[in-house]
């Protein structure tokens, strides 16, 4: 049983569509997607990002070699060198929390370790809604100190909660 890391392919797209759609709870993203979005996203984001510096990186995450996810860097900074950690697996998986502590654990050492090789960034960050506990936990346990909470920040389920930052320094 082994985990593994591959460009974005066409395929992934829609994969990666569902799951988005599914977990909109923990996302910033207010519209579901549609099939035209993600071959818009793919074009226009995806694809330049393999050949040039963009603000976005993203991965399909695979485990035996079956996708089960997708994350990378949004937002990034090269001449601050930082940007901020995107992660999303399949909503069965979340729900194990073994599982989930796996597939995060398993990205974070390799986004971790890709960003302070490849990019020659100095620090990641993250935004993580307050009852993500089990996402907040891992993040702490891999050293991402919470830097600051965003007072209220998301609309969730008719009431306002907080979103917390965190950021790890690469060294």
């Amino acid at each position: 049983m082994t985990y593994s890391i591959r460009n974005i392919n066409h395929d992934d797209i829609f994969k990666i569509k569902k799951i988005r759609n599914e977990q909109m709870d923990v996302l910033r993203q207010t519209k579901l997607l549609t099939d035209s979005n993600q071959e818009k996203w793919f074009n226009d984001i995806i694809l330049p990002s393999y050949n040039s510096k963009t603000k976005t990186l993203n991965f399909t995450i695979l485990y035996d070699n079956e996708f089960i996810g997708y994350g990378g860097l949004v937002y990034i900074d090269y001449v601050n060198k930082n940007a901020e950690v995107s992660f999303l697996v399949e909503k069965k998986r979340t729900k194990n929390n073994k599982l989930f502590e796996q597939d995060f654990s398993f990205f974070l050492n390799f986004i971790i370790n890709y960003s302070y090789r490849n990019l020659k960034l100095h620090k990641l960050h993250t935004e993580t809604f307050e009852f993500r506990k089990r996402a907040i936990l891992i993040l702490e346990k891999y050293g991402f100190k919470k830097e600051g909470v965003l007072k209220e920040q998301i609309l969730f389920k008719n009431s306002f909660i907080n979103s917390i930052k965190h950021g790890l320094i690469l060294n």
